[in-house]
This record gives C-alpha cells, sequence and structure tokens, in this order.
C-alpha cells in the first residue's frame, strides 16, 4: 500500500476523497525513518511537508540505508532536487503538486521499477497492483486475509529474493519475536493459491535457512 508521510491535512482530504488508490497516512511531524520501517513497509512510499521541519536529503538516505527499496517521492520546495535524488529519491515534485500529477508520477515511477505495466509486479499467473494494493489470478482478484496479504506483498515486491522468517515478521508485525506465526500464515496463503489453481508450494517456495520466497513455478 502507498504510505503518504505528510503533515498537509487539506492534501491528505483531498487524496482520500478522490479514493482512486488506497493509502495510509502518517503524519510527518513524528516521521522517524528507522521507526517507521519497523512498523510499515510501504509498496510506496510519498515523503510530503512537515509543520517542523522539512523532509531532506537526510531522511531520503536514511531511508535507503535501512534497506528501503521500493519508490520513493519526495514533496519538497526547500532542499535542492539534485540533493534528494543523489540520496535516493526516484522523484521530486512542488509541494503544491496537483493530485493528478502526483498519482501519475506514482504510477510512472512504479512501472519504471517494477518493469511492469502500470506498476503491476507479474509472477508467472500472479499479480500485485501497488497502488490498489491488490492481488489478481489472471483477471480473477484474489482475496486473503489481512495478515496472509501483508505477507505476500511484501515477497512479491522482491521476486525470486526470500526473506527471513524474523524480517518478515519485523515487516508485518512489527516485531521480530512475532516469527513464530509466519509458518501458519504461508500455509494459509498457499492453500488460497491453490484454490485460485495455482501451485501454492511452487509459487511461494522456501530456502532453508534464508527463508521464504515468491517465485514463478519451472
Amino acid at each position: 500500500m502507498m504510505i503518504l508521510v505528510d503533515d498537509d491535512t487539506a492534501r491528505v482530504g483531498r487524496l482520500a476523497a478522490v479514493g482512486s488508490s488506497p493509502f495510509e497516512h502518517w503524519p510527518a511531524a513524528s516521521f522517524e525513518p528507522g521507526s517507521f520501517l519497523a512498523r510499515r513497509d510501504p509498496a510506496v512510499l510519498v515523503l510530503g511537508r512537515s509543520k517542523h521541519r522539512p523532509i531532506g536529503d537526510k531522511a531520503v538516505a536514511e531511508l535507503r540505508r535501512r534497506g528501503y527499496s521500493g519508490p520513493l517521492i519526495v514533496l519538497s520546495d526547500e532542499t535542492p532536487s539534485s540533493s534528494l535524488l543523489d540520496a535516493g529519491a526516484d522523484a521530486v515534485l512542488s509541494s503544491g503538486v496537483s493530485l493528478d500529477e502526483l498519482t501519475s508520477q506514482i504510477r510512472a515511477v512504479s512501472r519504471r521499477l517494477s518493469g511492469g505495466i502500470g506498476g503491476r509486479v507479474e509472477v508467472g499467473a500472479l499479480a500485485y497492483d501497488p497502488l490498489q494494493d491488490a492481488f489478481a489470478v489472471g483477471d480473477v482478484r484474489l482475496a486473503l486475509p489481512p495478515t496472509g496479504h501483508r505477507i505476500l506483498a511484501t515477497l512479491i515486491e522482491r521476486p525470486g529474493r526470500p526473506v527471513s522468517r524474523e524480517d518478515l515478521a519485523r515487516r508485518v508485525f512489527g516485531s521480530m519475536s512475532a516469527h513464530g506465526l509466519i509458518p501458519f500464515h504461508i500455509c494459509r496463503i498457499r492453500s488460497k493459491l491453490d484454490k485460485a489453481g495455482l501451485d501454492g508450494k511452487a509459487y511461494l517456495g522456501h530456502q532453508l535457512g534464508r527463508g521464504y520466497l515468491v517465485q514463478a513455478p519451472a
């Protein structure tokens, strides 16, 4: 899901009213990269305006240093665009950008980074649209329990790359101590994939000592 870090309540309200893409709002005043990434793993991250201080290149660099590899868009008139881009931003827009341009830029950046169409990630017959936060098998939407949905979204954004149980627990539950719950939810996801006509174990694989991964069947 997209997360908008912003203290501009008017922009947050307009984006919610449009309702074209689901998103979560995170107040910029309380934004700190380390604690944020310990609780959330956004498909798309938009950094907006803070009431107290600009969200500048240091915050962008810290997000990248801590492992956030997804699309990162910054809305800023204070920090030079070159500094933000060099720090790791994928796009820099004016803080007064229109909603139409913002959503278009989100789609363009997601598409470029994923190599998909309209930001979609496709692994075999399984597809994920990060802007709509929705899975599909062919043309049929795939409904998953909330926890399973977050786990599969985390994995499919890194196709072919294993993610450990501890890292999944940190990203999904906010605590690595919950890693023992991951296998149960993996089994439920595989069952849902099986019912959708896919081979759950083939699509949602496991590498001993490394973790779980989403992959296209051989």
